[in-house]
């Protein structure tokens, strides 16, 4: 539904638009970029007689849907998968997960686990708990932006590969 509304939009006004992904909910909404500002277009939660502007989602969930503003964790555009939790009013951290191989107790042995599977889950979320997944880099890195709130927990799948989450300041 939000492809066809996000390529409606963009077709008939043709302005640029784009589908936001809410993670911690089987959910997704278009937005369209309006006079320096994406616009949430999303009749189901925050918009059902007028969009509300990106900067103030945050705000207008927790004012007006507190249940979908304590379980969102993460707000992903579907075709870049960019983190944008910051972006819609979201107190948001940035974190850099290390994945490295180590067959022993010697860190100079540590190898960076390139393309490494991650995933990481919300705890408290008991409907869509996964709220990032993806690959380590060549560095053996995966960097996203979570929302600054809840616990989380790593997945690794292989027994080899350590998992480190770092929070950027």
């Amino acid at each position: 539904f939000a492809i066809a509304i996000k390529t409606l939009l963009r077709d008939v006004t043709g302005l640029k638009t784009r589908v936001i992904h809410m993670e911690g909910f089987d959910h997704a909404f278009p937005e369209v970029y309006w006079n320096g500002s994406w616009w949430v277009f999303d009749a189901i939660f925050t918009t059902p007689s007028h969009p509300v502007e990106e900067k103030s989602y945050a705000e207008y969930l927790k004012e007006n849907y507190a249940g979908v503003y304590e379980n969102l964790y993460n707000l992903k555009e579907d075709e870049t998968g960019v983190s944008v939790p910051a972006e819609h009013g979201f107190e948001a951290v940035n974190i850099t997960i290390i994945a490295i191989i180590d067959p022993t107790s010697n860190e100079s042995d540590d190898k960076p686990a390139k393309n490494a599977e991650v995933e990481i889950f919300a705890l408290k979320n008991w409907y869509d708990p996964l709220v990032d997944k993806g690959k380590t880099d060549e560095e053996g890195k995966y960097k996203t932006v979570l929302r600054e709130y809840g616990n989380y927990i790593l997945k690794r799948y292989d027994k080899k590969v350590m998992l480190e989450a770092l929070r950027e300041f």
